[in-house]
């Protein structure tokens, strides 16, 4: 049996999306990649609460001895 590409196209998209998460994005695309849009995570609206890997990273951070 064969899939349409446009099948397979819509369950990568789906895909993605549940590997993505609720972190929104903001497009970076520029002029010269004529037909492609690029997006980019807008990582910083998780420092409210944070996940479960940038509360270890950031008391890890915190544990560490100051520099002078």
């Amino acid at each position: 049996m064969r899939v349409s590409f446009e099948t397979k196209l819509k369950h990568l998209e789906k895909l993605g999306a549940d590997f993505i998460g609720n972190t929104p994005f903001m497009e970076v695309s520029d002029d010269k990649r004529e037909g492609a849009k690029i997006f980019a995570k807008i990582e910083w609206y998780n420092l409210v609460g944070g996940t479960i890997k940038d509360r270890g990273v950031y008391r890890y951070v915190e544990s560490r001895p100051r520099r002078s």
